[in-house]
């Protein structure tokens, strides 16, 4: 069965201020089982979106896998820049699903 793959946050270590998987007392890899093609777990991503440092949120709205509900979180965060950069991410998303789903040139429903 698959595993997470994320980084999973220390509490009260040094280095709390640095991006996950930077700092071996402060981050550890975690190997929560996960469904077949769920790259986190949603322990691990309620986690980081809790995190005091904003980078850090920062780079988990950036995350490839990062669920539409954790994006969704984050484009309410209290720091604009963490705002912004789920709301980034939603509207890339939300772009690229429209580009796909219907062919060039055919009208939008």
């Amino acid at each position: 069965m698959p595993t997470c793959t994320l980084w999973r946050y220390v509490p009260g270590k040094p280095g709390a201020s640095t991006l996950p998987g930077k700092s071996a007392e402060s981050w550890r890899p975690c190997r929560e089982t996960v469904p077949a093609g769920v790259a986190g777990c949603s322990d691990c991503f309620e986690a980081i979106i809790q995190h005091p440092d904003p980078q850090v949120r920062i780079a988990a709205a950036a995350h490839p896998d990062v669920p539409a509900d954790v994006l969704a979180v984050l484009a309410l965060d209290g720091d604009q820049r963490v705002a912004i950069a789920a709301a980034d991410v939603i509207h890339q998303r939300t772009a690229t699903s429209d580009s796909t789903s219907a062919p060039l040139g055919a009208p939008r429903p």
